[in-house]
């Protein structure tokens, strides 16, 4: 199971689902997707939403995928960004 906490956060944004899901299904979750959530897919590091983060931390364990989009005028600097802001979350 793939569990996408971004289109989690698009659908319930108290994220009470997603943490439903990690507990009922915690051992079948075997990658994370991750990122931001205003339209689709926002880099974390502008939208900080940081719960969305934080919730990695229940499957400490689980590969995450960061799926963060960025524009043709962001720059590999802003890609560093967006993984130094999670792994400060993490």
């Amino acid at each position: 199971m793939v569990l996408d906490l971004g289109h989690c956060k698009s659908n319930d944004k108290s994220l009470a689902n997603a943490r439903e899901m990690i507990e009922k299904f915690r051992d079948r979750i075997m990658e994370i997707h991750l990122s931001g959530y205003v339209i689709f897919h926002e880099p974390l590091h502008r939208t900080h939403q940081d719960d969305i983060i934080e919730l990695c931390r229940e499957l400490p364990d689980v590969p995450i995928i960061i799926e963060s989009t960025f524009e043709e005028n962001d720059t590999a600097e802003d890609v560093y960004n967006e993984i130094n802001y999670i792994l400060e979350r993490l």
